[in-house]
């Protein structure tokens, strides 16, 4: 009763808060807590409370989305970081919780609240986690979104571009995937791409084109193969001329 007394004279937030963080009395920390208005300071409670449990407390007076996102990025617990990210309804401080949270499972849960196409582009690139960044991605749609699809191909890491690459799939847009193929920052997104595309012309520019030298041999050794498979067709065939014979043999050596 005594400690009850004396916090109802307390009026620094600063006190009371370290009061709600650290008291060994639950009914103390509880009674300090409610006498704190700032939401910054209840996101501080939340965050660095000593008896996890209690958080609820300071987590229901925060209304400041700012200082939700602060909860939502670095909160202890998987559930308060959730529930933060719940209460947010702003698009920009959801990307900034999407992109820099400090547990993966958090920034899916802002991923999965926006919708706005550039804004998931924006993720997919600057985020650390994979998760996130897929997740990102998949709610991108394939057709609408191929020239940011194709971005993300061309400057993210391997596991998100080649994500990029697999949305685009249903589109399959072969110069796309060619220009993505020559001017890719990273090598095996570029095979990747490589890997799907059949048409000779095509192949043939990025065999000369490529920026990466294992992906102008691979477009040569896949023209080559195909070559192969076509002076069969022509040396089993004695109507087909000389000439076109000598033509795709040219294009073997």
């Amino acid at each position: 009763m005594v400690k009850l007394t004396a916090i109802s004279k307390v009026s620094d937030e600063s006190v009371l808060a370290d009061i709600a963080k650290n008291d060994g009395d639950p009914y103390i920390r509880k009674a300090a807590t409610e006498k704190i208005s700032d939401d910054f300071i209840l996101a501080d409670v939340v965050i660095n409370i000593n008896r996890h449990d209690d958080y609820r407390y300071a987590f229901s007076g925060i209304k400041d989305e700012s200082a939700l996102a602060i909860v939502a990025k670095n909160g202890k617990g998987a559930s308060e970081c959730k529930q933060a990210v719940r209460k947010i309804s702003n698009t920009s401080i959801l990307v900034d919780v999407a992109i820099n949270a400090s547990r993966e499972e958090v920034g899916v849960e802002a991923v999965g609240r926006i919708n706005n196409s550039k804004l998931l582009a924006d993720i997919a690139r600057k985020t650390r986690g994979q998760g996130v960044a897929e997740t990102a991605v998949s709610k991108m749609n394939s057709h609408r979104d191929i020239s940011l699809l194709a971005d993300i191909a061309k400057t993210c890491q391997d596991f998100i571009s080649k994500k990029a690459v697999d949305k685009m799939d249903s589109v399959k847009d072969v110069f796309v995937l060619a220009d993505i193929a020559k001017n890719g920052s990273y090598v095996d997104t570029c095979i990747y791409c490589v890997e799907r595309i059949t048409d000779k012309a095509v192949l043939e520019d990025i065999a000369d084109n490529a920026s990466h030298h294992e992906v102008r041999e691979l477009a040569n050794n896949r023209i080559k193969k195909d070559s192969i498979m076509d002076v069969g067709e022509l040396s089993s065939n004695p109507i087909l001329s000389e000439n076109k014979l000598k033509i795709l043999m040219t294009r073997m050596f």
